[in-house]
Formats: structure tokens, sequence, C-alpha cells
């Protein structure tokens, strides 16, 4: 149970950092696919079938179904770190991405990087047409980066609070897909500092709609993904690494001229270090990431745990 929570820490707080993926995080750890399975388990039979339980007073059934149909026992545990993680660090995180933005991309540009192992590793055998696929997931998000759209998002300031339900939307939405960073969408949408201050003053009002908006989120595309993956699981697993391997140009520390405020981004382009006393403590903090994950790989090879499957 506790290892669970932290894996939904570890999901928790990475979602709170612009350009980083909550559904990266949970494809390393190795709960991504099984959360899809659960989260796509969710539409009006199943719904339906727990609400005639409770409408007819059969509490206890309804509890059994709910654990058996939505996995409560895997689900709530995980929930629980996620919402701990988010008003425990939201604070810190916000301060360390302002402060220190280059150092603590640095960190998860390694740490992704080295991650693309876990689902190339999970896909089994890669053909062309995986390869041809990874490259076209890495494409593809890598230009939706560089569009003007990208940072031409803000009317949504302009539709009062319902901006905080499609922002939620947006942002869950994204998040299942490894490589996409619902954080960053929220600050593309200019909602992100104001959700962020939200949960910090216990704004419920901003939360509840936030909340609904990722629930649908969650449910809209959920059924998707796991269609994908029980259909076409290896191909499925080359476009999820490249994905993530795509969305490392969100994390490359030395973009030019980012601006993050209440209102917008800014990207100009990217450039390298101007000297090596300029680079080597992103450098460092790349190794760090990058470390952290090897050990883990390092772990699962000397064990031979890793197989198609996936990890609890």
């Amino acid at each position: 149970m506790w290892k669970l929570f932290f894996k939904g820490f570890g999901i928790g707080a990475a979602s709170i950092v612009p350009g980083l993926s909550g559904g990266t995080i949970a494809l390393i750890l190795g709960i991504y696919t099984r959360l899809i399975g659960i989260a796509g388990n969710i539409d009006h039979r199943t719904l339906a079938g727990f609400m005639r339980l409770v409408v007819r007073g059969r509490f206890a059934r309804a509890f059994e179904y709910a654990v058996q149909t939505w996995q409560l026992h895997f689900v709530v545990p995980i929930g629980a770190g996620v919402l701990v993680a988010i008003f425990s660090t939201a604070s810190l995180i916000n301060f360390a991405v302002l402060n220190y933005r280059g150092f603590v991309f640095s960190f998860f540009f390694g740490l992704v990087l080295v991650s693309i192992y876990y689902p190339l590793k999970r896909a089994g055998r890669i053909r062309f047409k995986e390869v041809l696929v990874f490259f076209l997931a890495g494409a593809m998000i890598l230009l939706a980066q560089l569009s003007p759209l990208w940072s031409d998002m803000q009317g949504f300031s302009n539709i009062g609070d319902l901006r905080f339900f499609l922002g939620g939307a947006v942002a869950m939405a994204t998040m299942l897909l490894p490589g996409f960073s619902g954080s960053f969408m929220l600050v593309v949408m200019g909602v992100y500092f104001e959700i962020l201050a939200a949960v910090a003053g216990m704004n419920l009002k901003i939360i509840f709609l936030v909340g609904m908006g990722c629930v649908f989120g969650l449910i809209s595309l959920a059924k998707v993904i796991n269609f994908l993956l029980k259909n076409y699981y290896t191909t499925t697993m080359s476009f999820l690494a490249g994905l993530m391997f795509g969305s490392l140009a969100a994390l490359w520390p030395f973009q030019k001229q980012v601006e993050i405020n209440e209102d917008k981004v800014v990207t100009a382009g990217y450039a390298l270090p101007e000297s090596l006393a300029q680079g080597w403590p992103y450098f460092v903090c790349f190794l760090a990431g990058a470390g952290l994950v090897a050990v883990f790989i390092l772990m699962d090879l000397t064990t031979g745990r890793h197989n198609r499957g996936e990890t609890e």
C-alpha cells in the first residue's frame, strides 16, 4: 500500500512541474497501463450498476462492486499520494521552477531521456513499423511545441470560471499521454498560477471546477488509450516512447527568453551554454536525473523483473 502511495506521490509532484508529464512518471513506475485500464472501465454502464446498488440500499454490495470494478485497493493509495503531493509540494515546486528553472529542467531532462528505456523494453520486439511510429510521435510533439498556436491560447482567460473546468479537462487529457505536460498546458492557457494559488489557499470553488474537468478529461481519453494498449500494445508503447523523446525539447534547460507569468509563456528558441563554467552545474543536475533512473534499470536487469507486463 505504501509503495503505491509513494508512486502516486511521485506522479502528483511531477504533474505540478510545467514541462514534465505525470503520464511519463506513471510509465516509468510501471503502473501506466493498469491505471489506463481502470480509468477506461469508468463508463455509464459501470456507474449505472453502482448507482442501482446504492439506490436499493445495498451499500456493502455497492462498495464490493466498486472495489472489484475499479480496483480501489490499487487506485486509492495512488490517488491519495497524488493529492498529498499536489497540496504539500505545490508551493515548493512552483518556487523551484520560477527561481531555478534550468536546474530543475536539467534534472528532469536526464530522468526522462534515460526513462525511454521502459516503454521500449515493454514494447517487446521492435520492427520497422515501431521505429517509424516512435519518430513520428517524437516529431508530432516537437512540432506542437514549436507551433505559434502553442503560445496563442490566452483567449481562455475571457470565459470566466469555465476556464478552470476546461483547464482541468485539457491538463488531464494531455497528462495521460507521456511527454505531454498537463501543467505546461495550464501555463499556456494562462491559468496555471491561478490554480496553483487556489490549491495553496484552499479555494474550494476553483479546486472543484478543476477537479470536475480532470474527471471529464480522464474518462474521455482513457478509453481510447486503453483500446490501443489492448489491441496494438507494441505499437502503442513505441508511440508513447516517441512522445517522451519529443518532450525533451520542452525540458531543455537553455531555452532563449522563456517568460512565465500569469499570462503567457514565450520560448524564442534553444541554445547551448556559453561556457563550460556556465554549463557544468546543469550537467550535474542532468547526471543526477539520468543516474537515478539508471540505478533502477540496473536493478531491474539484475533481478530480471521487467518483462512485457507491468509491475505494481
